[in-house]
Protein backbone atom coordinates (compact mmCIF):
# COMPACT_ATOMS: atom_id res chain seq x y z
CA UNK A 1 0.00 0.00 0.00
CA UNK A 2 1.55 3.31 -1.24
CA UNK A 3 2.17 6.19 1.59
CA UNK A 4 0.41 9.07 1.73
CA UNK A 5 0.24 12.33 3.90
CA UNK A 6 2.44 15.99 4.61
CA UNK A 7 5.65 16.71 5.95
CA UNK A 8 7.40 19.88 5.97
CA UNK A 9 9.28 22.16 8.30
CA UNK A 10 12.07 25.28 8.02
CA UNK A 11 15.51 23.96 8.24
CA UNK A 12 18.16 27.25 8.85
CA UNK A 13 20.47 27.64 6.17
CA UNK A 14 18.97 25.41 3.73
CA UNK A 15 15.43 26.38 3.27
CA UNK A 16 11.85 25.04 3.57
CA UNK A 17 11.32 21.08 3.22
CA UNK A 18 8.58 20.23 2.03
CA UNK A 19 8.24 16.52 0.94
CA UNK A 20 6.96 15.32 -2.00
CA UNK A 21 8.03 11.13 -1.45
CA UNK A 22 6.79 9.44 1.39
CA UNK A 23 7.60 5.94 2.44
CA UNK A 24 6.33 5.27 6.33
CA UNK A 25 6.78 1.08 7.32
CA UNK A 26 6.73 -0.78 10.55
CA UNK A 27 9.47 -3.70 10.58
CA UNK A 28 8.37 -6.09 14.01
CA UNK A 29 8.20 -3.09 16.38
CA UNK A 30 9.59 -0.61 14.54
CA UNK A 31 8.41 2.51 12.89
CA UNK A 32 10.14 3.83 9.95
CA UNK A 33 9.70 7.51 8.83
CA UNK A 34 11.23 7.93 5.59
CA UNK A 35 10.79 11.40 3.29
CA UNK A 36 12.17 12.93 0.88
CA UNK A 37 12.23 17.05 -1.08
CA UNK A 38 13.50 16.50 -4.59
CA UNK A 39 14.81 19.99 -6.02
CA UNK A 40 15.00 19.53 -9.35
CA UNK A 41 17.22 16.73 -11.06
CA UNK A 42 20.65 17.35 -9.49
CA UNK A 43 19.01 17.43 -5.31
CA UNK A 44 17.14 16.34 -3.31
CA UNK A 45 16.73 16.60 0.99
CA UNK A 46 15.52 13.45 2.99
CA UNK A 47 14.53 13.13 6.79
CA UNK A 48 14.71 9.67 8.17
CA UNK A 49 13.27 8.74 11.44
CA UNK A 50 12.64 5.39 13.76
CA UNK A 51 10.67 4.80 16.83
CA UNK A 52 9.41 2.00 18.46
CA UNK A 53 5.70 1.80 18.37
CA UNK A 54 3.52 2.67 21.04
CA UNK A 55 -0.02 3.37 21.31
CA UNK A 56 -1.25 7.04 21.64
CA UNK A 57 0.99 10.29 22.21
CA UNK A 58 4.42 10.69 23.09
CA UNK A 59 6.56 13.06 23.38
CA UNK A 60 10.53 12.91 23.00
CA UNK A 61 12.92 15.19 24.63
CA UNK A 62 16.67 16.04 24.01
CA UNK A 63 18.36 12.54 24.92
CA UNK A 64 15.22 10.64 24.51
CA UNK A 65 14.80 11.95 20.72
CA UNK A 66 14.37 8.75 18.58
CA UNK A 67 17.25 8.24 15.93
CA UNK A 68 16.59 11.39 13.16
CA UNK A 69 18.34 12.13 10.02
CA UNK A 70 18.79 14.84 8.16
CA UNK A 71 20.59 14.83 4.34
CA UNK A 72 21.19 17.27 1.93
CA UNK A 73 22.44 16.46 -1.72
CA UNK A 74 23.19 18.45 -4.63
CA UNK A 75 26.04 18.72 -7.22
CA UNK A 76 27.84 21.16 -5.16
CA UNK A 77 27.23 19.95 -1.58
CA UNK A 78 26.55 17.01 0.38
CA UNK A 79 25.18 17.70 3.99
CA UNK A 80 24.21 15.11 6.58
CA UNK A 81 22.77 15.98 10.39
CA UNK A 82 21.70 14.07 12.78
CA UNK A 83 19.53 15.01 16.06
CA UNK A 84 21.21 16.87 18.92
CA UNK A 85 18.38 18.14 21.15
CA UNK A 86 14.89 19.40 20.93
CA UNK A 87 11.30 17.52 20.93
CA UNK A 88 9.19 15.52 18.86
CA UNK A 89 6.01 14.56 19.76
CA UNK A 90 4.17 12.20 18.05
CA UNK A 91 0.74 10.37 17.93
CA UNK A 92 0.61 6.78 16.30
CA UNK A 93 -3.17 5.12 15.87
CA UNK A 94 -3.64 1.54 16.96
CA UNK A 95 -5.67 0.27 13.91
CA UNK A 96 -3.71 1.56 11.28
CA UNK A 97 -0.17 2.31 9.97
CA UNK A 98 -0.74 6.01 10.74
CA UNK A 99 1.72 8.73 12.38
CA UNK A 100 1.17 12.26 12.88
CA UNK A 101 3.06 14.99 15.11
CA UNK A 102 5.32 18.20 15.33
CA UNK A 103 8.36 18.67 15.90
CA UNK A 104 11.39 21.75 16.56
CA UNK A 105 15.34 20.24 16.78
CA UNK A 106 18.74 20.93 17.05
CA UNK A 107 20.74 19.29 14.66
CA UNK A 108 24.81 18.70 14.59
CA UNK A 109 26.64 17.87 11.37
CA UNK A 110 27.39 14.03 10.66
CA UNK A 111 31.38 13.29 11.03
CA UNK A 112 30.70 12.29 7.35
CA UNK A 113 29.08 15.95 6.01
CA UNK A 114 30.65 18.56 3.83
CA UNK A 115 33.09 20.56 5.95
CA UNK A 116 31.98 23.41 3.89
CA UNK A 117 28.07 23.34 5.49
CA UNK A 118 26.83 24.72 8.64
CA UNK A 119 27.77 22.98 12.01
CA UNK A 120 24.72 22.85 13.21
CA UNK A 121 20.97 23.52 11.87
CA UNK A 122 17.71 24.19 13.62
CA UNK A 123 14.33 22.42 12.02
CA UNK A 124 11.41 24.45 12.89
CA UNK A 125 8.25 24.09 12.73
CA UNK A 126 7.82 20.96 11.65
CA UNK A 127 4.51 18.85 11.13
CA UNK A 128 3.84 16.27 9.43
CA UNK A 129 0.92 13.38 9.09
CA UNK A 130 1.01 10.31 7.26
CA UNK A 131 -0.53 7.02 6.70
CA UNK A 132 0.56 3.89 4.56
Amino acid sequence: MATTGSFIFQASALGNFRANKFSLSEVGNVIKVDVSDYIGPRGYSTLTMEFERFKGTKTFKDEQLPKIIYHVLTDSYNFSYTQKSGSLTVTIEEYVLRVHGVFNLEMAASPDSDTAGPKKIDLTNGVFDMKS
